[in-house]
């Protein structure tokens, strides 16, 4: 059909523009079945691929508004299942009316439409939807529509309310989106994200393409999140590709990956004693010491004592990361711990305060110099397992792999 050959009006209900339920393409796809509806019966039968070729989307989408405009009452479908069983198009009506007649003879008017009435090839042949084909109607023709707006009453008598339920949420589930806006997207996204040399623009865009919609709109939600999460970390950055295809934003809902947020834990918890231990292991501050008293200055004349206010002056001040942590903990808050901390804290093992391997524990900060945990203490501690010599070795090798290896989660 050529453009003068196109119909110049479209009648629809005037109700449906404002109408909330409306989706997409459901006012475009009503406009289609209303500007070709015969002006002898009201009836058109069109086919969804068509329908789709002219609004440029996928046939998923137009069934889709097609079931949301049968749902609200805005049209009338008539399922048509050819002789040898396959899928053909439907009739449809726009509904304007209460209610629509019985009697029409869809036989009768097969001339009107052989242009678009036979089956669906095998290039556009699809899974047809549930129901079953309804008998043909009367041959009256519907009464005039009165001044009253139309009601949003769903008049199909083809398909259950409970099979349009499943098929509405079916549709919408696996509702596909025209690749034209899907690369509009991809253009907006594309700058927002990091470039280095060596990026690949079309190697992104495949597989921005091979998302589901829904995940692209999660990733343009909360890339910029991802981007602040792997400027923190030195030396990591992502691909956009593989930023893309492995889908590297949902590892911020990963407790335990570098990319997570910071989650704070209560005093002497697993995680909050990996926090602990980690923090011990950075260099002395050798800086930002207060002075000594008159009274310690005194006291640094004899050898013995001098020692033991060099020790307690490191213990205080020497990590003062971990002196904030015991301040905190005396007041009963806790502190944050990154992800990769709570996963080695999983494997800390639980041990009575009292316990000789507390007891090693305790003369193991004493040779470091390190300060020892708060008093009083709750009655089970937790450490890494085995003896502390070999346990902390252990640890530091964990921890210096999730520095240096922080873009394990992210490249």
């Amino acid at each position: 059909m050529s453009d003068v050959d196109e119909p110049r009006l479209s009648i629809i209900p005037g109700w449906v523009v404002t109408c909330p339920d409306l989706k997409g393409k459901d006012l475009q796809v009503l406009c289609i079945l209303g500007r070709n509806a015969n002006r002898r019966h009201g009836w058109t039968r069109r086919s969804q691929v068509k329908i789709a070729e002219q609004l440029g989307c996928a046939r998923s989408t137009v069934q889709a508004s097609i079931n949301r405009l049968v749902e609200i009452g805005a049209v009338e479908r008539r399922e048509v299942v050819s002789e040898n069983g396959r899928d053909s198009a439907h009739w449809y009506r726009v509904i304007y009316d209460a209610a629509p007649p019985a009697g029409y003879d869809f036989d009768a008017y097969r001339a009107d439409e052989d242009e678009e009435c036979g089956p669906i090839s095998d290039a556009e042949e699809e899974v047809p939807p549930a129901g079953i084909p309804a008998p043909p109607a009367g041959p009256e023709s519907a009464p005039p529509a009165g001044p009253e707006s139309a009601p949003m009453l769903n008049t199909s008598c083809l398909t259950p309310p409970e099979e349009r339920e499943r098929e509405g949420a079916s549709a919408n589930e696996g509702r596909e989106e025209n690749p034209k806006a899907a690369v509009r997207k991809f253009d907006k996204w594309w700058p927002t994200y990091p470039n280095y040399a060596g990026t690949s623009r079309d190697a992104a865009l495949r597989e921005w393409m091979a998302m589901r919609p829904d995940e692209r709109e999660d990733c343009i939600a909360r890339t910029p999140a991802f981007i602040r999460a792997t400027e923190a970390i030195k030396g990591t950055f992502v691909y956009p590709s593989v930023y893309l295809r492995e889908r590297k934003w949902l590892l911020m809902d990963v407790p335990t990956s570098a990319l997570a947020p910071l989650v704070l834990h209560n005093p002497f918890s697993r995680p909050w004693m990996a926090r602990r231990f980690a923090e011990l292991l950075q260099p002395m501050a050798e800086r930002g010491w207060p002075a000594l008293t008159i009274w310690q200055q005194t006291q640094m004349r004899d050898a013995d004592r001098a020692r033991e206010i060099e020790r307690q002056r490191r213990a205080r001040y020497g990590w003062p990361k971990v002196t904030e942590m015991h301040d905190k903990a005396e007041r009963r808050v806790g502190m944050l711990v990154h992800g990769p901390l709570v996963a080695i804290a999983e494997s800390f093992v639980k041990v009575h305060r009292d316990s000789d391997e507390a007891a090693r524990w305790k003369a193991l900060h004493e040779r470091m110099g390190w300060p020892w945990l708060p008093e009083p203490s709750p009655e089970w501690l937790y450490f890494p397992p085995g003896e502390p010599e070999d346990a902390m070795a252990e640890f530091r090798a964990a921890v210096d792999g999730t520095r240096n290896g922080a873009s394990d989660d992210a490249a």
